[in-house]
């Protein structure tokens, strides 16, 4: 490990500045690490069922639980396959509790969601000798981090586009064309996003955008205490104007049963 570096002072208070290779290797052991938020009553379930429920998983390798205050708690993988099992996932429930799931980084806190996201893309008209792990995930690094590739698009049975989830900062405009090149040959790609999850920068969190978000007021919170109205819609009787004055009478038909 690099040499820890020694205090400073910034605005008259005392404090540490880490270089980037120190923060490289510190935060080194939690690359493959997820914050999960827990939702529901969560005096029903102890740490210790939780814990449980995570290692009936069958996971290639072993994985560490750290437990948060807020009902958060942070899951350190320890491959690539287990974080992409997650990552992909996005959620799961153990009994009543769910566990959502979101990026670690060395930035996080308990009051802020991170705005990275997996999301899967797709490259339509991909050479086919593009179809493998290496090729892929260095396109996908012009994107963001790449997680992992399909089934469909890992053994080549489907040559129609190449779909893999990378790691998306969702506050960045996205990337809509790359290209590929060898010798006198280039071809420019589209990519196309399956679903990028919104972010609200009110509320620091995934899952709705800023200009429909409920806390803060921008639009009225539906009451869910009234029931849903869910009878079919009223279909109109089609109207036909009268006919002229001593003309035939018109027949409109009726809805078919």
């Amino acid at each position: 490990m690099e040499a820890m570096p020694l205090p400073t002072l910034k605005n008259g208070k005392p404090g540490i500045f880490f270089l980037d290779e120190v923060m490289s290797s510190l935060t080194e052991p939690f690359k493959f690490s997820l914050v999960g938020k827990i939702s529901g009553n969560r005096s029903l379930v102890p740490n210790s069922e939780i814990y449980v429920a995570f290692a009936r998983l069958g996971l290639k390798r072993s994985f560490d639980l750290r437990f948060l205050p807020r009902g958060f708690l942070i899951l350190s993988l320890h491959c690539e396959e287990d974080y992409a099992f997650f990552w992909t996932r996005g959620q799961m429930m153990v009994g009543p509790l769910g566990i959502h799931f979101s990026k670690w980084t060395p930035e996080f806190n308990l009051q802020e969601e991170s705005p990275i996201a997996p999301v899967w893309v797709r490259l339509p008209g991909l050479p086919i000798h593009l179809f493998n792990k290496k090729s892929l995930f260095a396109l996908a690094k012009i994107l963001g981090n790449p997680v992992k590739m399909d089934d469909f698009t890992a053994d080549s049975s489907r040559s129609t586009f190449a779909r893999i989830c990378v790691e998306l900062n969702v506050l960045e405009p996205p990337v809509k064309q790359i290209w590929v090149g060898w010798g006198d040959h280039t071809q420019e790609i589209d990519v196309v996003y399956e679903k990028i999850p919104g972010y609200c920068l009110d509320c620091k969190m995934l899952g709705h955008s800023t200009n429909v978000c409920y806390s803060h007021g921008k639009i009225p919170k539906p009451d869910r205490s009234k029931p849903a109205d869910r009878s079919p819609p009223q279909t109109e009787a089609p109207t036909v104007p009268a006919p002229p004055e001593g003309a035939a009478p018109v027949i409109v038909p009726g809805p078919q049963p």
